[in-house]
């Protein structure tokens, strides 16, 4: 492989790894933020755009992270060289953050939709 295909596969692989949990936080932090605007205009609707927009990035993490490990062969082993065995892990690893990542972003988007951003 060239080294300009092992820079863009170690791009994928990083994306794939950081992408989910980035998306997370960002979400988490908007819908934070907007939560009071939210109680004041008494529409949840910006909110949940928010939570379904963080939700398909993270799904497309979670695809980029498949397809990593699809692509790398699967889950590392304790044969593979340095390069082989990296990829693999990260590839594993990245799919594993991005399938928790896209749950606890669904938990958040229930949680969202079910209780009033009002506490008052």
């Amino acid at each position: 492989m060239s080294q300009q295909g092992q820079q863009r596969s170690m791009g994928l692989l990083w994306a794939g790894l950081l992408a989910a949990p980035v998306a997370w936080a960002v979400g988490f932090q908007a819908v934070y933020a907007l939560t009071l605007n939210s109680c004041v205009g008494a529409s949840r609707t910006l909110l949940l755009l928010l939570n379904f927009a963080c939700i398909a990035f993270g799904g497309v993490a979670l695809w980029l992270s498949l397809r990593n490990l699809r692509q790398a062969g699967g889950w590392p082993t304790s044969r593979d060289e340095a390069t082989v065995g990296r990829s693999r892990l990260m590839a594993a690893v990245g799919a594993l953050t991005a399938g928790l990542f896209v749950l606890a972003m669904i938990a958040q988007a229930i949680a969202v939709l079910l209780l009033d951003p009002c506490p008052w």
